[in-house]
């Protein structure tokens, strides 16, 4: 029958709902990285997430952040391994439809010696096939890797290997590894097979550093022996050779094995099982040549051989045995053990099951010689109830009144106390130990102790957070699973009648939230995150930093040699790995020098120079010539301008303290003058030469060369600033800065032995550059003279009207000067005609008649 229903809407209807979308994973990035790394996943449905694995196949949890709904954040964690990540909600597993690649890991090397051409196996993880390369220390050039497995590789050492660490590299990433491979030439020995063997016995040597011409000896005899390979070594165990270690000796050293070869003309014995018993104990002996043994002596009293087997005797103890070695022999000789077998007169405990509990708690006490044992005492109380069970075991209940103590079987006369105590607990929960020792959110642990009852939903936290548990199975033991938001501390399990704490801290994956954006050589680097809990490393791409943390903030000093890179920390929670590389900035301490011209090289000192991509003087940018860790060198760029000095990074850029002064080209002024000009020979005179600077610019880097005539004898010299220095006739007078108006003067003080004109050249250059070049050059004339060539001579010409004057023609060139008023000083005026030279003398003729007149020679 149909249904009709009829709605009457009276009011609008208003419908509101909430669409759930179903859990997906999208994509993840990077798809590549090594513990300590940050992932970041993306796709939908993901807030309910609960735990996220690497490697499906063979899965290892990471601590994760949900972000949102469509994204969260996982830390690659320690052993992971290259495969799909899994995302558990619910109770529903999603996995990435590629895998993620984890970088190689190298845990050790064998041999872990060798040089060219040694074949060296390392071993690790995330090793892919056809994709590996290793770097061996000392040396820049990948070596392809032969890939054996997932956990192994082999490569050769290149030629120029050096001690150090090995790098290994894929597609995932690059890393090093925690362990040293050691360059040399010395042979090394990692093992042998078989262990034991007559004479004749084939036996492979393995280790490093092979190399013909070879020596092996077995206990000191020398052997027959052939280089295989430079990691291997086929030898023959040689007649008469005795049990010991075996060497191996090239041209280059000897090294021996640690274990020793067992070997002998007779029987050879090489283990013995078990190593503690008594006269009932059957004692198996196993090795070489054994069928034919007629004789076995524990600690020199002889056994019982019981029978034979495939290499191997068995044979009672004696009574009264003690501790000692085995020794077997036959008609071709005998070997007596390294090792004891102990066949105590009374009681020995081995071992005893739990370790803890509280009063009647069953405890399963092994050893031997329990048969007779007449008691048992748990801290010195002997227990109200046990069982020989066996000669090897006792069944024993914790008495009243037992306190914390070793536990003692006694047997007539004989005793024996563990070394070990038996913890007796009151009701309260206790913990002895955490498996494992850290873990991520999501992660399961096994909890052991004691007293596990009685527990509620709040009894299990992790750090002051409640844990989820597996309802316990026993009283020792029970299974947790970490809560989110659980940090680095200690476990503890409650009950109505107390609480158990862990004897040590359960420690979560570390996280980095925040850390300074970037720092200089000597500051403090501040990394805030948390589970920082006794943090054993922080290094900055590869570089330790000296630290102190506490559970959310580690401090960390930069050290000089410090690079920019990715910080990582390791604590026993973990590694982690920032996402963002960490700028170590440059620091100028100072430059030289501190002014100049366009052109001028700076050299800039400071820390942490390496990554300078440019300067700026004032902010006019200039390329750098060159760069090092502390230094840089740059060129003045034209049109400079004054101000501090900026070095340039991608990360950041610090600024000089004080400012370097762009220099430009200036005006300057070179005069020379000489006093006196006109000088008798031997007599000094004295030139001044100036420089002055009109401006616009400071000038630096001033020079004055004075071009001193071939006879002028220089006395002294001095200058009002700078230094005066002579180079090949010249003077130089130098000085580095003369600033706008300023002025600077230079002396020099001289004489010249004969008579002579003397010129006098001086020449300016600076940095900058002269506006005028015309006043780059300055001239000056000296006169030297004889006391004959300023004497002016009169005589009467034959002809009575006439007189004549005469004076030395010479290089000062007198002036003759004729006047008829002596009172007026300006009346003296030179003749400019009638003055004759010839042999040697100047001649000038006048009348006597007239007014008087009047006569002088003066220098021009």
């Amino acid at each position: 029958m149909r249904r009709i229903l009829f709605l009457l809407a009276v009011m609008p209807l208003v419908v509101s709902f909430t669409t759930a979308w179903a859990t997906e994973i999208t994509g993840f990035s990077p798809t590549f990285g090594q513990p300590g790394n940050v992932v970041t996943i993306t796709g939908s449905g993901l807030t309910d997430a609960s735990v996220v694995e690497f490697n499906d196949y063979n899965p290892t949890p990471g601590d994760f952040n949900v972000l949102s709904d469509t994204e969260l954040q996982v830390v690659v964690p320690i052993g992971a391994a290259t495969g799909p990540l899994e995302v558990l909600v619910g109770a529903t597993e999603y996995l990435t439809a590629s895998n993620f690649n984890v970088a190689p890991v190298a845990t050790n090397f064998s041999p872990e010696v060798g040089t060219y051409p040694t074949m060296v196996a390392i071993f690790g993880a995330n090793f892919v096939k056809g994709g590996t390369t290793v770097i061996f220390s000392g040396t820049n050039t990948p070596v392809s890797a032969t890939y054996v497995a997932p956990t192994e590789v082999e490569a050769v050492v290149p030629q120029g290997a050096a001690t150090g660490p090995v790098t290994l590299m894929t597609s995932a990433g690059t890393n090093v590894s925690t362990s040293i491979f050691t360059s040399g030439t010395i042979p090394s020995i990692s093992g042998f097979s078989p262990g034991a063997g007559p004479a004749g016995t084939a036996v492979l040597i393995y280790g490093g550093n092979f190399f013909s011409p070879v020596t092996v000896k077995f206990n000191g005899k020398s052997a027959s022996a052939t280089v295989t390979s430079t990691t291997e070594i086929s030898a023959t165990v040689p007649t008469g050779a005795t049990a010991g270690p075996i060497t191996v000796t090239t041209s280059d050293g000897t090294a021996g094995s640690s274990n020793s070869f067992a070997t002998g003309s007779g029987p050879i014995v090489t283990n013995f099982s078990p190593t503690i018993g008594n006269a009932n104990t059957i004692v198996t002996i196993s090795g070489e040549n054994l069928s034919a043994v007629t004789s076995v002596t524990f600690n020199g009293k002889a056994g019982t051989i019981t029978g034979y087997g495939g290499n191997s005797v068995q044979a009672y103890p004696p009574n009264g045995a003690g501790t000692g070695p085995i020794k077997v022999s036959d008609s071709a000789g005998s070997f007596t053990t390294s090792g004891n077998f102990s066949a105590p007169a009374g009681p020995l405990i081995v071992d005893f099951s739990p370790v803890l509990g509280p009063v009647k708690t069953p405890v399963t006490i092994d050893g031997v010689n329990f048969l007779h044992a007449t008691g048992v005492k748990f801290g010195g109380v002997a227990a109200t109830s046990f069982d020989a069970v066996s000669d090897t075991q006792i069944s024993a209940m914790v008495p009243a009144g037992a306190v914390t103590g070793p536990i003692s079987v006694v047997s007539n006369v004989y005793s024996y106390t563990t070394s070990t105590n038996f913890t007796v607990t009151t009701a309260a929960p206790v913990i002895t130990g955490i498996n494992p020792s850290y873990g991520v959110r999501g992660e399961t642990v096994t909890i052991s102790g004691a007293n596990f009852t009685n527990l509620t939903s709040s009894s299990v936290e992790f750090g002051n957070f409640f844990a989820a548990y597996q309802t316990p199975t026993s009283t020792t033991e029970l299974t947790a699973t970490i809560p989110a938001g659980a940090t680095t501390g200690y476990v503890t399990v409650g009950n109505s009648s107390g609480t158990g704490t862990s004897p040590a801290l359960f420690y979560l994956q570390p996280w980095i939230t925040t850390n300074s954006a970037g720092g200089v050589v000597n500051s403090l680097l501040m990394i805030a995150g948390r589970n920082l809990t006794n943090a054993s490393s922080v290094t900055v791409n590869g570089i330790n930093y000296s630290f102190t943390n506490s559970p959310t903030m580690i401090g960390a000093i930069i050290p000089t040699n410090a690079t920019t890179g990715f910080i990582k920390i390791i604590t026993p929670g973990g590694i982690f790995i920032s996402a963002s590389v960490f700028p170590i900035l440059p620091n100028i301490y100072s430059f030289s020098p501190n002014i100049g011209p366009a052109g001028t090289v700076v050299t800039i000192n400071g820390t942490s120079m390496f990554d300078v991509t440019g300067v700026e003087f004032g902010g006019v940018a200039a390329s750098p010539l060159r760069v090092s860790t502390n230094q840089v060198k740059v060129a003045v760029p034209a049109n400079a301008a004054s101000g501090p000095i900026t070095v340039v990074t991608p990360y950041g850029s610090s600024v000089s303290s004080n400012g370097f002064t762009a220099t430009k080209p200036s005006l300057l002024l070179l005069t020379k003058t000489v006093s006196p000009s006109v000088s008798m020979v031997g007599s000094n005179i004295t030139y001044t030469i100036s420089v002055t600077n009109e401006g616009p610019s400071i000038t630096t880097s001033l020079i004055v060369t004075d071009t001193i005539p071939d006879v002028f004898t220089i006395i002294s010299s001095n200058a009002s600033v700078g230094s005066i220095s002579e180079s090949s006739g010249d003077l130089l007078w130098s000085f580095p800065i003369l600033s706008n108006n300023a002025s600077a003067t230079m002396h020099i003080v001289g004489t010249s032995p004969a008579p002579g004109a003397l010129t006098n050249l001086a020449t300016l250059g600076f940095a900058e550059g002269n506006l005028n070049v015309d006043r780059n050059f300055a001239f000056a004339f000296a006169y030297f003279i004889t006391s004959a060539q300023k004497i002016l001579s009169l005589a009467l010409e034959p002809n009575a009207n006439m007189v004549s004057l005469s004076w030395p023609v010479s290089s000062a060139g007198f002036v003759l000067q004729e006047t008829t008023n002596l009172v007026l000083t300006n009346a003296w005026q030179p003749l400019k005609s009638g003055i004759v030279a010839t042999n040697g003398l100047n001649y000038y003729t006048n009348t006597i008649s007239g007014p008087a007149e009047f006569y002088r020679l003066v220098s021009p």
